[in-house]
């Protein structure tokens, strides 16, 4: 054996043993990625437009899965490749909202909206993915009973689209205990049949 090739080569010797050992106790499970699928190639190597574009969103939505802003996948693959576009001048993917742009904007947006909330007339419920989204208004509101409120577990930021069944049931549950409309809401799908009239 050649000692200097041993050397170099024994970080590999130690891997490959490290790997077998994990893959018998059922530690790590392999699966094949075919070379069109390999998001890594948009970092690694030329890839024609399509491919990179493919690529890109695949990275996107990963990206928006993995920081938790979406935990639904099936959503994240339509919601997510809509919110980039390639950027020739830059030639890159961007965000198509350029939301620096709007940040004066954004204190008059948020400045007060608990307190609006809180005072309008109606029935309200707020769907949150965590209670650390409330702040003090909110939560004395709560406290004191001013809305409903629902937590929904495993959802990121966007509520609506990682649960989709439940967000729409809680909403519709809420519409028809309140009531709200001028004679109740008629929901097709939850209409009572009509009697026929003698």
């Amino acid at each position: 054996m050649d000692p200097i090739l041993h050397g170099r080569t024994k970080h590999i010797r130690i891997w490959y043993h490290f790997l077998k050992e994990l893959l018998t106790k059922g530690d790590v499970h392999i699966e094949y990625c075919k070379t069109k699928n390999q998001m890594v190639d948009i970092f690694t190597k030329p890839l024609n437009r399509q491919l990179l574009e493919k690529n890109v969103e695949s990275v996107g939505i990963e990206w928006n899965v993995k920081g938790g802003t979406l935990r639904n996948i099936e959503s994240a693959r339509i919601s997510v490749p809509t919110t980039l576009k390639y950027d020739d001048s830059k030639k890159c993917y961007v965000y198509r909202a350029r939301l620096v742009e709007t940040e004066q904007y954004w204190k008059g947006w948020y400045e007060g909206l608990s307190e609006k909330f809180l005072s309008s007339p109606v029935p309200k419920l707020l769907l949150l993915a965590g209670t650390d989204r409330l702040d003090r208004t909110l939560t004395i509101g709560q406290m004191q009973g001013k809305f409903q409120m629902v937590v929904v577990r495993h959802t990121g930021h966007a509520i609506q689209e990682d649960a989709p069944d439940e967000f729409a049931a809680l909403v519709i549950n809420f519409i028809c205990r309140n009531r709200i409309g001028p004679h109740g809401v008629e929901i097709p799908v939850l209409r009572r049949p009509v009697q026929p009239q003698h």
